[in-house]
């Protein structure tokens, strides 16, 4: 009964939630980081601010909808308007002395920019090459879905140095790296939320009890803690424009990483590797009646019109 009212309050929402779909580049009602990673990349691409995060000594991931540009052939933007600064704490710029050229973009071939025939934001994935070869121990890059590496319910991490408030007509923005829990959400129930037709394979959702669900930086990482480093489980995509009353949805990594490692090796670069997670790693976290438990706070949170 209670999983009855769930999915049928839910669906009260979707409409208002499909009406505001948009990708979203901030952090809503995290807090500041307990600690550094350097990993975590703050990307700078043409005149916008996105997340990313080091997967190799040599790769980043980031959003294809950040490095999307229809007026060039590539599709993509010349890396000459993309660079990278790694682990920093506090918010910087492009300007900044420790940021790093990128050499090749490599944009997913299948990414769907909105106003294309498909799915929007799928595939929405970009894999830069550093200029410079980095001495940075990366995450783990999830194989398989992500539902092979956490329950659903469970707990994920989420870091970023984007705007901190609903307001986008007055935004605030962080001076040094924020954090988010967040909780796997079944597709069923984001189905509810979105509708089927704005969802893939390629795609998954998550929300946050005291941050907003779709709170995060475009292209910034999703993870949890495996043994004494991280596995990395998604990039920040899309949600509403207000990032309230709906889940976010994320870049599965684990559903694209076999593109991932193909591409970098057909660069030149075998070294990244897709791993599989160990049966522990998905028995952590929260039970599935967490959701039952946090939907009321989404009911009361307040939607704000898409600008």
């Amino acid at each position: 009964m209670l999983l009855r009212i769930l999915c049928f309050c839910l669906g009260g929402l979707s409409l208002m939630a499909q009406a505001e779909q948009q990708a979203v580049p901030y952090v809503v009602g995290g807090q500041d980081a307990s600690q550094n990673y350097p990993w975590m990349a703050q990307v700078f691409v043409g005149d916008h601010r996105c997340g990313g995060v080091l997967i190799g000594s040599s790769w980043v991931l980031t959003a294809a909808h950040c490095t999307y540009d229809e007026t060039s052939e590539s599709k993509h933007l010349p890396v000459a308007q993309v660079s990278v600064v790694l682990g920093v704490y506090s918010m910087v710029g492009p300007d900044d002395s420790r940021a790093l050229a990128v050499s090749e973009i490599y944009q997913h071939p299948n990414y769907v920019e909105p106003g294309q025939a498909g799915i929007d934001y799928d595939y929405d994935i970009s894999l830069l090459r550093l200029a410079t070869p980095q001495e940075i121990a990366p995450p783990i890059l999830n194989a398989n879905g992500v539902s092979s590496a956490v329950n659903y319910g469970a707990f994920m991490r989420l870091i970023g140095f984007g705007r901190t408030n609903n307001d986008p007509l007055n935004p605030e923005y962080p001076p040094v790296l924020q954090q988010a829990n967040l909780s796997l959400y079944q597709p069923e129930l984001c189905a509810n939320a979105w509708s089927s037709d704005k969802l893939s394979e390629q795609m998954f959702c998550a929300f946050g009890t005291d941050a907003d669900a779709c709170s995060g930086d475009s292209g910034g990482p999703v993870f949890i803690s495996e043994g004494d480093g991280y596995r990395l489980l998604g990039l920040v995509s899309w949600g509403n424009l207000s990032c309230q009353g709906s889940p976010g949805v994320y870049a599965d990594v684990g559903s694209m990483c076999t593109w991932i490692s193909d591409t970098a090796s057909l660069a030149g670069d075998s070294s990244l590797q897709c791993s599989e997670a160990s049966p522990s790693s998905s028995s952590g976290g929260a039970s599935f009646y967490l959701l039952l438990l946090a939907f009321p706070l989404l009911l009361h949170r307040r939607l704000q019109h898409r600008v």
